[in-house]
């Protein structure tokens, strides 16, 4: 469900963000602890830039209130994940160099242009020359450097995102120029996301590495002042914000860990955003007034995985993959689960770009599933687990009753956060049900889970097949010239991955909800997805 008022914010958006080449890959390119952890707040606002001009005083005060369902698992880029609740508990208070727009596409955002020089092996990106931390200091191009540096040697996403950055020059004040080891022409993506963020290295320095990594000074709108951790995170209004002056006093983020008492919150007024994984309570939402935000783009491709490299496992069998590919009824999973917001699907998927009718997949067909178990020696079935989130424990109930329909009796394995951030990985055995998100760039989110020579945050990296010609393919996208070359490389890659080695079941694909009050305007939160949102614009009405 989406406001006409978001579709108009997001052109603003474009608008103000001035003119930005584009990348490729699908776009246009003119060159071819305690359980508590109190944060002092030790950030001044020095740095003069709040525009005070043209303040509408009536949408002036208040604090926005979001609800989660777990708390992050770091805040600072080295310590993320990068999954959905780490990149919120970001929007306050961290920027990147790029962002998104309404269709999912590179804008600049700290940055004001770049260059794409796929010959040279080179990405230019000229920074914005009013950019200032919360702490008054400068984003200039020797921070600019010292952070991709950082992070290219800390994040755990930066090998998947960014990992052909091999070295950053200081051009002049304002401009760096990024130094590939092989070409990647998505790579804009992964600066659109933590990779991309820009920190204080004044206020690391003066802090240190185990203060900042918690309380990291960014060039956001608010600044955090506490963080609870499992309670709530809190956030004040940085008065000099580069971006121009700042509407709400504050923001919290608080976990709630139930559905049904994060309605109630939200009903009484207790909350204003609500980041919903409960499909089923959507539409009463929705009928109560509330906003309904899935995003212009879907966020989400589920993905069953097998431990296939355990040869004591079934599923080193790829007959007994494809026969589970085709016991999954996906389509009445993804309705019953999604109630009307997922689409069943056949590959690793969101939108049509890049959507391929090469990949014929495994439709429903339990006689063919029984089949294949016979023919790899189980005829009756065998027992298994399959390990979930608790957000995904619906979807997982019903895999379980319709692989028991061919004899697989299956346990349920559902884990914390956590302690499923670690599973994922590399569990030892059975399956493991993973709600992939998915940037826009299909390629990116491929290649920074199927490739060889993985390390960090990837999913399956223990337990699953990395055959050549998936790696081949995959990276071949990447360091396409056009998109043509890119589409072709892409789609040879979904067959193999599917077709050819049923590496996974891609079930769908599905947004991430937040369903807001009818009362916060110019929020921006999900209008495209979930990487940022316009914070600073937002507004509540007394």
């Amino acid at each position: 469900m989406k406001k006409v008022i978001c579709l108009i914010l997001a052109l603003i958006m474009v608008l103000s963000l001035a003119a930005c080449t584009k990348g490729q890959g699908g776009n246009d390119s003119e060159n071819n602890s305690s359980n508590e952890n109190k944060v002092p707040n030790e950030q001044g606002n020095q740095s003069g830039q709040g525009d005070s001009e043209n303040v509408d005083d009536s949408k002036k005060g208040g604090t926005l209130n979001i609800a989660i369902e777990s708390d992050c698992t770091g805040i600072a880029a080295w310590t993320t994940n990068g999954n959905t609740t780490d990149l919120i508990c970001s929007w306050p208070m961290l920027e990147s160099l790029f962002t998104l727009d309404s269709e999912g596409k590179i804008v600049c955002h700290l940055a004001e242009s770049y260059e794409a020089d796929p010959d040279a092996l080179t990405y230019t990106i000229k920074l914005r020359d009013n950019i200032y931390f919360s702490d008054g200091s400068k984003l200039n191009a020797e921070t600019a450097k010292w952070n991709l540096e950082f992070t290219r040697e800390r994040s755990k996403k930066a090998p998947n995102l960014i990992g052909e950055l091999e070295s950053v020059d200081v051009v002049d004040d304002l401009t760096v120029r990024l130094n590939l080891s092989s070409w990647n022409s998505c790579l804009p993506y992964g600066l659109a996301r933590e990779c991309g963020f820009m920190y204080s290295k004044e206020s690391y320095d003066k802090m240190g590495e185990a203060a900042f990594e918690v309380n990291p000074v960014g060039t956001g709108p608010f600044i955090q002042t506490s963080w609870e951790r499992d309670i709530k995170h809190e956030y004040v209004r940085n008065d000099n914000y580069w971006n121009g002056s700042v509407n709400l006093d504050g923001v919290t983020i608080s976990i709630y860990k139930t559905a049904l008492v994060a309605q109630a919150a939200l009903e009484s007024g207790e909350i204003d955003v609500w980041h919903n994984s409960d499909f089923s309570l959507n539409e009463m939402m929705a009928e109560k007034g509330f906003t309904i935000a899935t995003g212009s783009i879907y966020n989400t491709t589920p993905l069953l995985c097998f431990n296939s490299v355990n040869e004591d496992e079934p599923f080193s069998d790829i007959r007994v993959r494809r026969a589970i590919s085709y016991a999954i009824d996906t389509q009445t999973l993804m309705d019953t689960v999604y109630y009307g917001l997922g689409r069943s699907g056949n590959q690793f998927c969101v939108g049509d770009y890049y959507h391929t009718d090469e990949v014929k997949g495994y439709p429903y067909n339990l006689e063919k599933a029984k089949e294949l178990l016979a023919e790899a020696g189980y005829p009756n079935g065998f027992d298994t687990t399959l390990t979930a989130l608790p957000s995904q424990t619906a979807a997982v109930t019903i895999i379980k009753d319709q692989l028991k329909n061919v004899g697989i009796n299956v346990e349920l394995n559902i884990m914390e956060l956590s302690t499923y951030a670690v599973e994922l990985i590399g569990w030892k055995s059975g399956m493991l049900y993973h709600p992939s998100s998915c940037t826009p760039c299909v390629p990116t989110q491929l290649a920074s889970m199927f490739c060889q020579g993985l390390s960090g945050q990837v999913l399956g990296l223990t337990s699953m097949d990395h055959p050549d010609s998936v790696d081949q393919y995959l990276k071949a996208c990447l360091a396409a010239k056009n998109d043509e070359e890119q589409l072709e490389n892409l789609r040879l890659a979904q067959v193999e991955m599917i077709d050819t080695y049923c590496m996974y079941v891609p079930v769908g694909e599905a947004p991430l909800v937040f369903v807001k009050s009818p009362k916060l305007h110019d929020d921006g939160i999900n209008d495209a997805c979930f990487y940022s949102a316009t914070l600073a614009t937002a507004w509540k009405e007394k």
